[in-house]
């Protein structure tokens, strides 16, 4: 008896995770629409794992009943134009409910969508405010109030970041997990792809998801530039004269090179914290360049003199469209890059801590 009791055991341990597997189910859909919505057109689309026109349908005022017939579980979208109203849901298996009801979508489901909905109730305060702040900032014109907003924004996004991070790890066995992790695989970072990657890699139901992140993270590799020759260049100075990276690197045992530009209100946050240790590090042996992609040459000129910036300032050539842009492959600002003497790019994304510890 013991020995069946631990081979139940065993079995009922695993059955969480073999359910996950998809399997062709019907999911009854139950639809009330408001007398706002009747006769209007409804697309239902799924959105995960691969996006598929279900069905379109007219609504009536009332409750009407869709038949879902398909691999589940998947994730779901179903939206009108006029009036505009859109809502998600992840199905189980399990019969759902949608109330389009004027601007307001209710959402009934299984388990899984009652996963999510808990997890974006948890969220919604700190997204809120993220998108106020990101409201004030695309108002605000006064750069030092801009780099307040930007310096609590980043801790609203990393902490919201961070929650999503959390809740796919710990729901990496089932749909819930995986279809979060789908959805913002255009957000992760670097570094949450090589996690996401690893957990997704040998579940098979969940192999488009994995593909997914896999794709996003090679995207990133392909920008590395860690290990590489750096390419030369000679660009026009702040002073009017022409600085060559030949001759920096020949005077310096490591250099810097930081791209950025005046509206960049994350660079302006950089510039001002690298300017109190540059003095020390510079000691050290590490010199800075900053290299702007600006291409209002005032407002260059100005950001510089409003961030004291002191060391060696640079214009690239036509702005983010220039050789230099294109050869160390920035796409985003601000960029840095670390180089020893021999020219070999040693790190990207600098942190002041990495300066520190050569």
């Amino acid at each position: 008896m013991k020995k069946l009791s631990l081979a139940m055991l065993l079995i009922s341990m695993a059955l969480p995770s073999l359910a996950q597997h998809r399997k062709m189910g019907h999911t009854k859909l139950y639809i009330n629409a408001s007398p706002k919505f009747n006769n209007v057109k409804l697309s239902v689309y799924r959105e995960w794992p691969i996006r598929k026109l279900m069905d379109t349908l007219r609504l009536k005022e009332g409750i009407q009943e869709l038949v879902i017939a398909d691999s589940l579980p998947a994730s779901y979208s179903l939206s009108t134009r006029k009036p505009y109203a859109s809502t998600s849901v992840l199905l189980d298996g399990a019969d759902a409910s949608i109330s389009f009801n004027g601007e307001n979508v209710a959402v009934k489901a299984g388990k899984l969508e009652r996963m999510l909905q808990l997890h974006r109730a948890s969220l919604a305060p700190d997204e809120k405010e993220w998108q106020d702040l990101g409201n004030q900032y695309g108002q605000e014109t006064d750069m030092e109030k801009k780099i307040l907003l930007e310096k609590r924004i980043k801790i609203i996004a990393e902490k919201v970041a961070e929650e999503r991070l959390r809740f796919v790890k710990e729901n990496s066995k089932n749909a819930a997990g995986a279809y979060m992790a789908s959805s913002y695989a255009f957000a992760w970072s670097p570094e949450a792809l090589q996690i996401l990657t690893s957990l997704f890699q040998n579940q098979t139901w969940a192999s488009h998801t994995y593909q997914e992140l896999a794709a996003k993270l090679a995207e990133h590799k392909a920008l590395q530039m860690t290990g590489k020759k750096a390419a030369g260049f000679t660009l026009p100075s702040i002073k009017g004269d022409s600085v060559s990276l030949a001759d920096i690197l020949q005077k310096n045992e490591y250099l810097l090179i930081d791209v950025w530009a005046s509206w960049c209100t994350p660079c302006r946050v950089a510039n001002r914290k690298l300017a109190p240790v540059y003095a020390r590090l510079k000691k050290k042996g590490i010199e800075f360049v900053s290299i702007s992609v600006d291409e209002n040459q005032t407002a260059w000129k100005n950001a510089v003199q409003a961030d004291q910036i002191p060391w060696i300032q640079l214009l690239s050539d036509n702005a983010m469209k220039g050789r230099f842009v294109a050869d160390y492959q920035v796409k985003s600002l601000p960029g840095t890059f670390l180089l020893n003497k021999q020219g070999i790019i040693i790190k990207q994304q600098v942190e002041i801590a990495d300066l520190e510890k050569l």
